[in-house]
């Protein structure tokens, strides 16, 4: 492992176009459902171990938000649903209640739920799952040390210098999110390895683990790190091939494999507090696992992974419409459409 990760920082670079290439994918998705949802028609089946429920005996329970830019679709389980302005909205579910993360409509990409106001300009504001703090990566210093700041309400930004314990500065800081309501996550480059660390508000940093130079996904979801590994091309024009690892890595620095797969490239992972997970691979298969069971794995078809609700249902996305599926007892519905553009989707309070 010595040997691979010694000229990480210099193979870490189609890696992360390919991740770029994977976001803007999602984004460009986005756009296409937008502009071409009046002319599709609704998928007349669903494949592989994934059912149909005529009868519906799910408990209509529970609510989704679907979130663009003009406004916020209040989406029941019953069907019904409220369009309501995002100022409308705010004054119904005040933000302390707003979840800490949810799923990007197009891809399954992590998200979180900001307003307009909050999501404007250059800058990607993460919020604490607690919805406290709010983080985003500030101005290098002048030895390009970077620099992360973090608000609380309207008080004056803490400025979080991101620094080995020698004083010197890392390269390529990559900053991903929070693990838990103090603690942020962030990749660097220290001499000529990549590993993940740990910073808290009190600007202690601690490494977890390193990357390896085959990484072709990385996000932070429900409090850990997830990567996945495949063999890497020839160039950015040579997607990854199979065999393909899924990682996850915990705040103790745990590195575990999760999932892996011979043929197929692990693309979008979304996950819940309890380490269940759904997982999309590169051939537009979708399949659910529970916590530290392989024997648990059920295929979704080609329904794009969204949310693992608190009761453990899922949440998926096939064509425009949004489905809840529920893997105890392999039954579904629909609860309707997305809205138009770019929408994110979260669990309702």
């Amino acid at each position: 492992m010595g040997k691979r990760l010694k000229n990480l920082s210099k193979t870490n670079v189609p890696v992360l176009l390919f991740a770029t290439f994977l976001v803007v994918g999602g984004i460009v998705s986005a756009a296409y459902f937008s502009s071409q949802k009046a002319d599709v028609a609704a998928q007349a089946s669903k494949q592989g171990s994934v059912q149909n429920s005529t009868s519906q005996p799910q408990v209509a329970s529970g609510t989704l938000w679907l979130a663009n830019s003009d406004a916020v679709t209040v989406l029941k389980f019953d069907g019904t649903s409220e369009r309501l302005s995002w100022d409308d909205f705010a004054k119904r579910f005040p933000s302390a209640v707003w979840p800490g993360q949810g799923s990007l409509a197009a891809n399954g990409s992590a998200v979180s739920l900001l307003s307009p106001e909050q999501a404007s300009g250059t800058r990607k504001i993460y919020p604490s799952p607690d919805r406290r703090y709010m983080a985003n990566l500030g101005t290098p210093k002048s030895d390009n040390a970077a620099v992360i700041e973090v608000r609380q309400g309207r008080e004056s930004p803490q400025t979080l210098v991101i620094r080995d314990r020698k004083g010197r500065a890392f390269s390529d800081t990559q900053f991903m999110g929070w693990l838990d309501n103090r603690t942020l996550a962030l990749t660097a480059v220290a001499t000529s390895s990549r590993w993940v660390y740990a910073v808290d508000l009190n600007n202690v940093m601690r490494p977890l683990a390193p990357l390896p130079d085959d990484a072709v996904y990385l996000e932070v979801r429900a409090g850990a790190v997830w990567y996945a590994t495949a063999v890497l091309g020839e160039g950015i024009e040579s997607p990854p091939m199979g065999p393909s690892d899924l990682h996850r890595i915990t705040s103790n620095g745990q590195d575990v494999i999760v999932a892996q797969d011979d043929s197929r490239v692990f693309q979008i992972v979304v996950a819940n507090d309890r380490g269940d997970f759904m997982y999309a691979t590169d051939d537009g298969q979708a399949y659910y696992q529970k916590s530290g069971d392989t024997g648990s794995r059920k295929a979704l078809s080609e329904r794009r992974p969204l949310l693992i609700l608190r009761d453990g249902r899922l949440v998926l996305r096939e064509g425009f419409k949004v489905v809840l599926y529920d893997p105890a007892t392999s039954l579904s519905r629909d609860l309707g459409d997305l809205p138009e553009g770019e929408v994110r989707v979260f669990e309702g309070s």
